[in-house]
């Protein structure tokens, strides 16, 4: 048997089931495009309170259909507030966030993106 990245387990040629494995490996891999992806995606934040930073972000998959995508900024205790936004609508493949910084001046570089995109109803 395989695995695929999500743990879904689907059986191979070596499995003696032929030809279901083909069956089986292509539903697996298309239950791993579905439904809920998320990540992290590091990035250096805006210097300033006036230019925001856009940071595209790809979800390493495509989802069907126009995901819901929900995004936080996190920096380290010292760091500047954030705020993020999308830029545009999101697509299958991914999204751009755009990241306001709320105070003070000198770029964070130690800043991640997380996010969850979701194309359940």
């Amino acid at each position: 048997m395989a695995t695929t990245t999500k743990g879904v387990i689907y059986p191979t040629s070596s499995d003696n089931i032929a030809p279901l494995e083909t069956h089986f490996a292509n539903l697996a891999n298309s239950a791993d495009n579905a439904g809920v992806l998320s990540g992290s995606e590091l990035f250096t934040g805006p210097s300033d309170t006036i230019t925001p930073v856009d940071v595209f972000v790809s979800y390493g998959a495509t989802l069907t259909g126009t995901p819901v995508v929900v995004a936080n900024v996190q920096g380290s205790a010292s760091a500047s507030g954030y705020v993020v936004t999308l830029s545009g609508a999101p697509s299958t493949t991914g999204f751009t966030a755009r990241v306001h910084r709320l105070s003070g001046t000198g770029a964070d570089s130690a800043l991640r993106i997380d996010w969850i995109a979701s194309n359940y109803s």
